[in-house]
């Protein structure tokens, strides 16, 4: 599935269903132990299958923003709030964090210095113009696609190759997404 946004091409717009987020979620394991070994883990955005997962084997947190979520113990991980979000991004070593973050403004909060893995379908657009790390399995599971960077598709000139209302630019110290119009 491909999806065409900000002139750039994206994978992975389709939210997964049935029992394909347990199976993607048995590979994001494998792929944190393959890539960080084992990390300390804040998990951004309740996510049922990954966290399960991932809390039978890494240390970690998980924030989100859902107040029926908040203060509960799901799925083996405790669920903590927005207001233990600077302690939990300073205390993990990995951050794996729900595209969603995008949409409410809050993505900024952990566009640090480190390493961050984005998943769902909502920042699969952005990921792919900023080159940030997503977590893409394919229907089954089976692939992990690295978005590319932005000069895969610029021109030259600062613009996309294809005219577009909008285009994302990656600022150098990799805290904040800007949005230019074109003119």
């Amino acid at each position: 599935m491909r999806c065409r946004q900000a002139s750039a091409s994206a994978r992975g717009c389709v939210h997964c269903k049935d029992k394909v987020p347990t199976i993607c979620a048995g590979k994001l394991v494998e792929y944190i132990q393959e890539k960080y070994g084992n990390p300390k883990i804040t998990h951004v955005g309740f996510q049922p299958a990954m966290v399960e997962k991932m809390s039978k084997v890494f240390e970690m947190r998980v924030l989100d923003l859902d107040p029926d979520n908040i203060g509960k113990t799901l799925r083996g991980a405790k669920i903590l709030g927005a207001e233990a979000t600077n302690e939990s991004v300073d205390w993990a070593d990995l951050l794996v964090v729900t595209g969603s973050t995008i949409s409410n403004d809050t993505i900024g909060r952990f566009l640090t210095d480190k390493p961050v893995i984005f998943f769902g379908t909502t920042v699969s657009g952005a990921a792919s113009l900023m080159g940030w790390e997503r977590f893409l399995p394919d229907g089954r599971g089976r692939q992990r696609i690295k978005s590319p960077a932005i000069n895969s598709f610029d021109n030259g000139n600062g613009h996309p190759k294809s005219a577009a209302p909008v285009f994302f630019h990656r600022p150098r110290h990799k805290r904040g997404l800007f949005v230019y119009g074109l003119s």
